[in-house]
């Protein structure tokens, strides 16, 4: 009986929990719609399957709760990865290393103080300080950093904050995974 009881009273403490790390990401997903007002934005790639989204989730490898910063499009490696908007080339990681979850990854400034990131890349295909236009071909897929398999992590930064980029960007042309 007493054992019956410390698991109803466990579920209940996990029941609540999770109720209040979905409501805090409602909350912060409320909170970082910002506009970007006449922005065209494409598909960072052309294909692929929208398998995370932006909020908090358990990290499929540290199996951990986290927030997660962005949205990850699985894909096969060596997909062809896109500006998704005229920008300059901010940073380049080209270096794997184990304890920074992005593996190889692109940062773009746009106008605006918006920042886009592209990571877990194979292969980096600008220069740092390089200019781009929506639709450059920048880099192709790999699996480096705390990746499962071949995905591309995209994130938008807008004001130094983490943005959800579905509020920019219509990935409903990609398929989901269910």
């Amino acid at each position: 009986m007493k054992k019956r009881r410390t698991l109803m009273n466990a579920l209940k403490i996990s029941f609540i929990i999770l109720s209040s790390l979905a409501f805090l990401s409602m909350s912060a997903h409320r909170a970082n719609k910002v506009q970007v007002q006449g922005r065209n934005f494409i598909l960072p790639t052309k294909e692929g399957v929208l398998v995370a989204k932006f909020g908090f989730r358990i990290h499929p490898i540290i199996k951990k709760i986290r927030n997660h910063p962005g949205i990850d499009i699985r894909v096969q490696r060596g997909t062809k990865v896109y500006a998704v908007e005229d920008g300059t080339v901010e940073k380049k990681i080209t270096t794997y290393n184990k304890n920074r979850g992005y593996g190889k990854f692109i940062i773009l400034a746009h106008q605006k103080d918006l920042l886009t990131r592209y990571a877990h890349l194979d292969s980096i295909l600008v220069k740092k300080g390089q200019e781009v236009k929506r639709g450059t071909l920048i880099g192709l897929v790999g699996e480096t950093g705390l990746a499962t398999g071949p995905v591309l992590h995209f994130e938008m930064i807008k004001d130094m904050k983490k943005v959800d980029p579905e509020n920019y960007i219509d990935f409903t042309v990609l398929s989901k995974d269910n």
